[in-house]
């Protein structure tokens, strides 16, 4: 009897598993791109294109940041260039916060590892077609990497 319990157990278990964390409602687009060693070298620039097909739809553009704990800043500063077939490029700099003014990290933590999403365009219409997003490291420091930097990525969402 304990067999068949396990046999229809596992299987089931198995599809629930799938069905919860394989998915990410809204979610049109998600690229990440690890980084060697984890490091982040002085002005390292991270190109990303997303082929919208929908330009009736408002999408939130994510940045996604892993690092390890242990890391010693208290932000990453990084410049945005946004680029469109139909649209006037747009650029601008921005920061990413890693500690709290409580002095914990900002993210979800398991482990070591330490995950932040910061949305860095709220509900913006993209044209048809590829749009490109370049996010380059403007973390002013006499270093040339920042360590603990495991991964930086890009994810568009449907905005709410």
């Amino acid at each position: 009897m304990k067999t068949s319990t396990k046999i229809i157990f596992y299987p089931f278990f198995m599809i629930m598993m799938l069905v919860f964390t394989s998915c990410e409602p809204g979610t049109v687009y998600k690229k990440i791109k690890k980084l060697p060693e984890n490091r982040m070298l002085r002005d390292t620039s991270f190109t990303f294109e997303f082929n919208n097909t929908n330009q009736a739809e408002t999408y939130d553009i994510v940045l996604l940041f892993r690092y390890v704990h242990g890391f010693q800043f208290k932000q990453v500063v990084f410049d945005l260039e946004y680029f469109s077939v139909n649209k006037n490029p747009i650029r601008f700099t921005f920061g990413i916060p890693i500690v709290g003014n409580d002095g914990k990290y900002i993210g979800e933590g398991m482990g070591d590892i330490w995950d932040i999403e910061h949305t860095i365009l709220s509900k913006q219409r993209l044209p048809e077609g590829i749009n490109t997003f370049v996010i380059q490291n403007k973390t002013h420091l006499d270093l040339n990497y920042i360590p603990n930097v495991m991964e930086v990525g890009l994810k568009i969402v449907q905005a709410k």
